[in-house]
């Protein structure tokens, strides 16, 4: 048997993809944790985005801390795939509690305890031969079963007219409630801000051991007084191009800048005005607009393992070549 194999490893979804974190260390003490340490936050959705109200975007390990942003995508970023996005992770200070009591107390559109903002300009794709990308759909059904050579080829068409989309801007809301299931029905971890894009956790949430973090003095407003620049900027270009008839070169830019005049945001304090807040971060976190890389096979010394240990571990994780020269030499 060759030493130095890799054993394929399964559901390696709900493994946490921290090389350093003691749960991913195998053989591991913690083997019946496995499958328990990444914890699933969910967040709770508004009425007019789904039907659904509740929505898992993104796991963390419970053990390190450690995040994994496979999920974290639509209706949040309202985009396809989900917008890229650098979230900071940041703990709220104890006299900001009782704010962040209202938050979870209130219905409705929410507004962030720091920035105080409660909309965004968020955008989509959407694809722009939709109407004949349906209409071949249904030609497809009708006639894969007696033509298949033309269907494949309508399939090509298909997927060639799905490559092309535009870009769709609307206001969303920017404050997401997040929480864990549990007795009661929710227990409340914090709340997601996409115009600050952080997440703001309870200090009192005690699931997770957080590694060593550093405080830092936050300008809270600072969120604010970007969005206000970029309103004060694009007002200037919707007053050009309103005067303009609408064609096809103006067309999506029309649509973002109508939807920039339609966002409404107060003239922020100057940074003058106020002190800054002392605030614990856990640093940043890049979410992607795709899954991240998540390793298939996990690569240990059979060597340095019993007999015992080694046959359990080829039994269960094991390749098939693997299970062949165990059973060749009747282990």
């Amino acid at each position: 048997m060759i030493f130095q194999d890799t054993l394929d490893s399964k559901n390696r979804r709900l493994l946490c993809q921290n090389p350093k974190c003691t749960v991913n260390q195998f053989p591991s003490r913690n083997r019946s944790l496995r499958k328990k340490a990444l914890l699933p936050i969910r967040c709770l959705l508004y009425p007019e985005q789904s039907k659904y109200p509740e929505k898992v975007i993104f796991y963390i390990c419970t053990k390190c801390g450690d995040y994994n942003f496979e999920l974290f995508g639509r209706p949040l970023t309202n985009a396809k795939n989900g917008n890229p996005l650098n979230l900071q992770t940041c703990i709220i200070p104890e006299s900001y509690l009782s704010q962040f009591e209202s938050i979870i107390q209130s219905r409705g559109t929410q507004t962030c305890i720091f920035c105080t903002r409660d909309k965004v300009v968020s955008s989509h794709e959407e694809l722009i031969h939709q109407e004949k990308i349906t209409e071949l759909e249904f030609e497809v059904k009708r006639i894969e079963d007696i033509d298949k050579s033309k269907a494949h080829k309508l399939v090509e068409k298909i997927m060639k007219l799905s490559s092309t989309a535009k870009p769709v801007y609307e206001i969303m809301p920017c404050v997401y409630k997040l929480f864990v299931k549990g007795k009661p029905r929710r227990r409340y971890v914090g709340y997601l801000c996409l115009c600050c894009e952080t997440i703001y956790y309870d200090s009192n949430f005690q699931d997770i051991q957080w590694d060593d973090s550093d405080k830092e003095l936050r300008d809270p407003y600072k969120p604010w007084r970007e969005i206000f620049k970029e309103k004060i900027k694009n007002e200037e270009v919707f007053k050009k191009l309103s005067k303009e008839k609408t064609n096809p070169n103006n067309e999506i830019e029309k649509q973002r800048i109508s939807v920039w005049h339609k966002l409404k945001v107060n003239e922020p304090p100057k940074e003058e005005d106020h002190s800054k807040i002392s605030i614990i971060n856990r640093g940043m976190y890049h979410t992607g607009g795709f899954p991240s890389f998540r390793p298939e096979k996990i690569s240990i010394t059979l060597e340095n393992l019993t007999q015992k240990k080694a046959k359990l571990l080829i039994k269960k994780y094991g390749s098939n070549k693997q299970k062949t020269e165990l059973q060749m030499m009747g282990l």
